[in-house]
């Protein structure tokens, strides 16, 4: 169930009423910054992006009317600056946070090109999204912090009171799990 600000907020798109963005900039502009910032690290891609977003969102309410709008903005914002990022990883430029999250994902789709070409996509998030409801909830905010919102490992230290080495190795062991998980089911790695 939507919250009633949610409900105004979205109202505010479906009228296509520019306050819209003024709303979604003040109730969730450090939100989306930070899921970007994430990803990209530089202020002025950074700032492009927060923009796509609200862009985004303003051209998808329409035909779009999201459950929860903050999960809604974060996929849009973490969609947007991945996009980005692999513009700019064309262009050859720095390694970034995201290229991290990718080596260690590597592991679980080892020798394949990606994991689209493997199986369908749809199916291995239904796959991951199961895995993840089986895991205590430390788990699953590990999992979540690092490989959707792609925030350091120094960040999800000091987010969640853990050392690094801890959270290294947490999530060596929840990667190592997930990979058992998706051989079970059938998932080529």
């Amino acid at each position: 169930m939507k919250k009633p600000d949610e409900e105004m907020l979205i109202d505010l798109y479906w009228k296509r009423n520019e306050g819209a963005i003024i709303e979604t900039q003040r109730k969730y502009g450090a939100y989306v910054r930070k899921i970007i910032n994430n990803i990209l690290k530089l202020n002025s891609d950074v700032e492009e992006c927060v923009n796509d977003t609200y862009l985004s969102v303003w051209n998808d309410i329409p035909t779009t009317i999201p459950l929860v709008f903050s999960s809604y903005i974060a996929k849009i914002s973490r969609n947007t600056a991945i996009n980005r990022y692999n513009s700019q990883r064309a262009l050859k430029r720095g390694k970034g946070e995201v290229d991290y999250v990718l080596d260690e994902l590597s592991e679980l789709i080892s020798g394949k090109e990606d994991v689209e070409s493997t199986f369908d996509y749809n199916e291995l998030v239904r796959h991951i999204n199961e895995f993840l409801s089986f895991q205590p909830v430390e788990k699953r905010k590990l999992f979540v912090l690092r490989y959707f919102y792609t925030e350091s490992i120094k960040d999800i230290s000091e987010r969640t009171n853990f050392t690094e080495s801890k959270i290294k190795s947490s999530l060596f062991r929840i990667r190592n799990e997930l990979r058992d998980f998706l051989i079970s089911k059938g998932v080529e790695l």
